[in-house]
């Protein structure tokens, strides 16, 4: 983690107005600290004294570093997904395909929640797993990476129908090309015997 001495320009309070520090008091901007509130996106996080960061204004602030590194700018608005009605020609399975992926890994859906959330997606719950699996709600493109990073998959599986024949000739087309080229999960390799020397 890399710091950097700060000094507050002014007395800096939080939004409850609790003094975190007066004017010419000393305290360590952190770079590479990432928001986990919106509201943070764009703030140097100092701190002050302890081990918590509280996040501040960088015009607040006297350095003689440069705090570019400590501000995280906010990201990019992700387009929020809509899934197509399944009544036209295609049916799209994501959540079939996710409740599948879950289940293969053995993982609960509140275990899957808490493994996005460290693979980068943030806040999650159990509920938003349940609705995105019965298909009442669609992630946005950051938890669509988090939980294939977490199940293994690529993205683009979620939205595949598994069980149409294409797709089904297809993977096993890729498992007989894996297998060959890396050997199939049936073949064990017997261990190499060494000649005794006399």
């Amino acid at each position: 983690m890399i710091e950097f001495k700060v000094s507050a320009r002014e007395d800096i309070r939080t939004e409850n107005g609790m003094l975190l520090a007066v004017a010419g008091t000393s305290g360590t901007a952190i770079a590479n600290l990432k928001p986990n509130r919106r509201k943070h996106y764009g703030l140097v996080p100092v701190r002050w004294s302890g081990r918590r960061a509280f996040w501040v204004e960088r015009d607040k602030l006297q350095t003689r570093f440069n705090l570019d590194r400590c501000i995280t700018p906010p990201p990019s608005e992700d387009p929020r997904l809509t899934l197509p009605d399944a009544d036209g020609e295609y049916d799209f399975d994501f959540g079939r395909n996710l409740r599948m992926f879950r289940r293969a890994k053995n993982l609960s859906q509140e275990e899957l929640a808490r493994r996005m959330a460290r693979a980068g997606a943030g806040r999650i719950s159990q509920t938003s797993i349940s609705n995105w699996e019965r298909r009442e709600d669609c992630p946005s493109g950051e938890f669509l990476k988090a939980a294939a990073v977490v199940l293994e998959v690529p993205v683009f599986s979620f939205f595949l129908q598994m069980d149409c024949p294409e797709t089904t000739s297809c993977l096993a087309y890729v498992q007989q090309l894996k297998d060959l080229l890396c050997g199939s999960a049936d073949v064990r390799r017997k261990p190499v015997r060494r000649a005794a020397t006399a």
